[in-house]
């Protein structure tokens, strides 16, 4: 029984580095991230993301700017539902962009993977 609970005192206090490490590493990362993305996920006030959608392919990029070589911020997956804005879409590198929301990112996103939800 002594055996037992050295080994799991030793356990526990092993764990307990390693967590504390872990989290320091992580608290850095979530820092860094977030004071590079934070207009990311701030609403634009001036569009309305009216028209509910869904994304008809794998690995559609979610793009901070209307271009091809607009920063990806997230790879949205078939299936997935975004909403969008269609008066404000924009022209550009041969393509259409929707302004885009998805969950509390927002951006924009090529209007061939788009498919308009129909309401009422």
């Amino acid at each position: 029984m002594k055996k037992l609970k050295k080994s799991v005192f030793l356990l526990m206090t092993s764990m307990i580095c390693i967590l504390s490490i872990s989290i320091s590493a992580q608290a850095k990362e979530i820092a860094a991230n977030s004071s590079n993305n934070i207009a990311n996920i701030t609403p634009r006030t001036d569009i309305n993301y009216s028209t509910p959608a869904l994304i008809n392919d794998n690995d559609v990029p979610l793009r901070e700017t209307p271009s091809l070589s607009g920063e990806v911020l997230m790879t949205l997956q078939q299936g997935y539902f975004v909403q969008i804005n269609t008066e404000n879409a924009i022209e550009a590198d041969g393509k259409k962009w929707y302004p885009c929301k998805y969950g509390y990112l927002y951006g924009y996103v090529d209007a061939q993977y788009v498919r308009m939800i129909a309401t009422a």
